[in-house]
C-alpha cells in the first residue's frame, strides 16, 4: 500500500524525462512577460540538471520515509500537484504543449491524490497536516524557481 511513495518518485524520473526529451528549457523561453523572461534567463542546461537531480533525490528521500513521516511524504505529494499547475497554465496561456505536462497529468495527480488517500486511511491526515503538507510543498516548488530569479539578476549584472 505504500508503494505509492516510490511511485511517485519514478514519476519524477519520467517527468524529468519528458521535460528533457521534448525540450522544457525550449518552451520556457517561448513564454511571453516580465517574469517568463527573468525566470527563463535564469535557467541553462547545467541549472536544470541540478535542480532536477536534488528535485529526484527529494522524492526518493519522500519515499524512503514513508508513512514514518507522512507529512513530509505529503509534502512531495503537494509539490506534484502544485508542479502540475506550473506547467498547465502556461501551457493554457500559449495554446501549445508543455514538456513535462502529460507526466504530471497522468502520472503525478493520480499518484498524490492517492498518497493523500493512503495517509487517511492509515488514519493519519489531519487538516493541519493537508495544510503544511502544501505549504512545505509550495516551498520546495520556490527554491527553484527562486534561484531562476537570483541566476537571471546576475546574469543581468
Amino acid at each position: 500500500m505504500y508503494w505509492v511513495f516510490w511511485a511517485m518518485a519514478g514519476a519524477a524520473v519520467v517527468h524529468v524525462a519528458e521535460e528533457y526529451l521534448f525540450g522544457w528549457l525550449d518552451f520556457t523561453r517561448g513564454l511571453k512577460g516580465r517574469y517568463a523572461a527573468r525566470f527563463t534567463a535564469g535557467i541553462d542546461l547545467a541549472a536544470f540538471i541540478a535542480v532536477n537531480a536534488l528535485f529526484i533525490l527529494l522524492c526518493v528521500a519522500g519515499a524512503i520515509v514513508g508513512m514514518d513521516q507522512p507529512f513530509f511524504s505529503l509534502s512531495i505529494a503537494a509539490l506534484l500537484l502544485i508542479n502540475t499547475v506550473m506547467h498547465l497554465v502556461p501551457m493554457a496561456m500559449v495554446r501549445r504543449y508543455s514538456p513535462g505536462s502529460a507526466s504530471a497529468l497522468f502520472l503525478y495527480v493520480p499518484l498524490a491524490i492517492y498518497a493523500f488517500y493512503v495517509v487517511d486511511e492509515a488514519g493519519r491526515l489531519s487538516a493541519l497536516t493537508v495544510l503544511g503538507a502544501f505549504l512545505l510543498g509550495f516551498l520546495w516548488m520556490s527554491l527553484p524557481v527562486g534561484v531562476a530569479f537570483i541566476r537571471s539578476a546576475r546574469i543581468a549584472d
